[in-house]
């Protein structure tokens, strides 16, 4: 992204209704403290023992299963999970326009860092998932790796339309492409925010390939990147019953999104964080 920055930020066309300029702000809101309490939940999972407790201790936790990862694929996951608190921390950032403003230059670079790690992550995503068979079934690995490869294709994109000044476009690929690096993380929430409501197992196996966890790994990032596409649709209409509706789906995404992250938060993040501080 060596141009000028501008429209990686929230910009909306003059006509954008205020309902939905709000619920659009309610989302980023949402996914920024949601995605902070992932970044916290990683640094107290993996970070005190990298830090202050023999690192050799780290490779015993179950998340590093030596049944499952083991030598390179141990140290690669490691670096896939460190590299996922890094996007949480800061790839919201490259939302605020008044961070682009102000520091135009920081705003490319960290559109540089996020891009590039969100490339290195989902590449390690697939090594890991079909090279070092972590993966828990063929069947319902499917939509992850998908996720895996639509960013290798969308994240190059975002950084060509930028260092081609196609400003627009990029702002509404790179959309695109922080939601599918989060992918991962908004498949958290679709998961255990599903096992909340439904209070219990409904449609899902231990193997996470039943009917609803495979429609859970597809619909996590293909339904906030179809509403994304809808949204711009609406901003460019005249129609006020566009906008209205727009302005619903994304209250509904809003209410979604406050429901998985407080069931991820309260089931799996904030014990963790607690036990730590």
């Amino acid at each position: 992204m060596s141009a000028t920055p501008t429209s990686t930020s929230i910009t909306f066309p003059p006509a954008t209704p205020a309902a939905l300029r709000w619920s659009i702000y309610v989302w980023f809101a949402l996914t920024w403290a949601g995605q902070l309490l992932f970044a916290l939940y990683i640094l107290a999972e993996f970070g005190s023992q990298l830090l202050v407790e023999q690192p050799v201790q780290l490779f015993k936790q179950p998340a590093f299963d030596g049944q499952r990862y083991s030598g390179w694929s141990q140290l690669l996951l490691l670096a896939h999970v460190t590299l996922a608190a890094a996007v949480s921390a800061f790839g919201c950032l490259q939302l605020i326009p008044w961070i682009r403003k102000r520091y135009p230059q920081w705003h490319r670079w960290n559109g540089r860092l996020f891009l590039s790690v969100g490339l290195v992550g989902g590449f390690s995503g697939l090594v890991l998932t079909w090279g070092a068979d972590s993966r828990m079934s063929n069947f319902g690995a499917i939509g992850i790796t998908l996720n895996g490869l639509l960013i290798l294709l969308i994240a190059p994109l975002a950084w060509w339309a930028a260092v081609k000044r196609k400003f627009i476009l990029h702002q509404r690929i790179a959309i695109h492409a922080f939601i599918l690096v989060n992918g991962v993380w908004f498949f958290r929430l679709f998961l255990i925010g599903w096992y909340v409501v439904n209070q219990g197992s409904r449609g899902n196996t231990e193997n996470l390939d039943g009917p609803a966890d495979i429609a859970l790994s597809f619909a996590c990032y293909l339904l906030p990147m179809a509403l994304a596409e809808f949204v711009y649709w609406a901003q460019r209409q005249s129609r006020s019953s566009m906008h209205l509706l727009a302005s619903v789906l994304m209250c509904l995404a809003n209410v979604g999104l406050l429901v998985g992250i407080a069931a991820v938060a309260s089931v799996l993040w904030l014990p963790r964080i607690l036990a730590v501080v």
